[in-house]
């Protein structure tokens, strides 16, 4: 099938602010250290494969205010196609503030133009066109979730474009719906959302509970990542990287997902056939996640050589 577009990137987009501090103690004016400022998840995705050479599309809702400034700016000189980017004249860019310490993360968000994000903002040519489409926040996409996004999945199922849904744990993000989504599309969540989304604790547990045949189902972990193929078989694939220093973690997840896309869309043929090597697909994930959490530079910070080449050299290390 001719697709013209390797990967779209759909769905809630923020800017994220995060500052290390200690959140219990009162009355300091200025308890943090250094802040950072993120495009939020959808943001590190398209970071992530900025510079792996494939052709990548964002569809998303911004305010016509400065937050939004700042995400258009970046997203064009990631070179991305912003034909399904709507500017919403009425409400605020998505904002959210993470306060990070002693291992614990505490976020505020307020969705904004991500409430409004539904159906007529996505190009139909995204659903039509792209090899893989990753969906940012089900649940937490009020105009989208619910029968919008059971017949986008399904469109996409149609179309042979391959559908990655992301989902969050925050206590407010509704998960009712994602099980009906699945016969559709491939869920990749951590072990918080995968336990409010099942009920079940352990990795495999949760897989077992959610697989559906022909779709694939992975549930993240700081030391890799639990797999269900679309065949049904179970994997357990331990990063290589886990424990090497890097500058921060967050948006590990975030860019899990997008090389495990990138991976699916450079073997599209063979995921079509039934052949994709998903336990390679989680090591190229986690290679990707772990170059963007250890990146230097924010625009462009690898390439696909330097994941090809990481990936190289830890098999080197293996074998010996």
């Amino acid at each position: 099938m001719n697709k013209t577009l390797d990967i779209s990137v759909i769905g809630l987009s923020c800017v994220d602010c995060i500052a290390e501090g200690e959140f219990r103690r009162p009355n300091v004016q200025n308890p943090v250290g250094d802040i950072r400022i993120s495009a939020g998840g959808l943001g590190n995705a398209l970071v992530a494969l900025s510079g792996l050479g494939l052709k990548v599309g964002v569809s998303t809702r911004v305010g016509a205010d400065m937050y939004g400034d700042y995400l258009l700016d970046q997203w064009r000189e990631l070179g991305v196609d912003m034909s399904g980017v709507t500017v919403d004249r009425e409400r605020p860019t998505g904002y959210s503030f993470v306060l990070a310490g002693g291992g614990e993360r505490t976020p505020f968000y307020s969705a904004g133009t991500g409430s409004a994000f539904g159906p007529s903002d996505i190009p139909a040519a995204f659903v039509e066109d792209s090899r893989c489409m990753i969906v940012f926040f089900a649940g937490a996409l009020p105009s989208l979730d619910g029968e919008p996004m059971l017949d986008l999945v399904k469109r996409c199922r149609a179309a042979e474009t391959v559908v990655i849904l992301d989902t969050s744990d925050g206590v407010l993000v509704d998960h009712s719906d994602i099980p009906s989504y699945l016969p559709y599309a491939n869920l990749v969540a951590n072990r918080e959302e995968g336990r409010r989304i099942t009920g079940k604790e352990s990795p495999r547990e949760i897989l077992e509970s959610l697989a559906t045949r022909g779709s694939f189902m992975a549930v993240t972990r700081p030391d890799g990542v639990s797999l269900m193929t679309p065949a049904g078989q179970y994997l357990d694939v331990p990063s290589p990287y886990h424990g090497r220093p890097v500058h921060n973690v967050v948006g590990a997840g975030d860019t899990f997902r997008a090389g495990l896309a990138a991976y699916i869309a450079t073997n599209y043929e063979d995921y079509l056939e039934g052949k994709l090597n998903y336990h390679e697909a989680c090591l190229w994930a986690s290679a990707t996640s772990y170059l963007f959490l250890s990146r230097t530079t924010e625009i462009h910070p690898f390439s696909l050589e330097d994941v090809r080449a990481l990936l190289d050299a830890d098999r080197g290390e293996t074998s010996k």
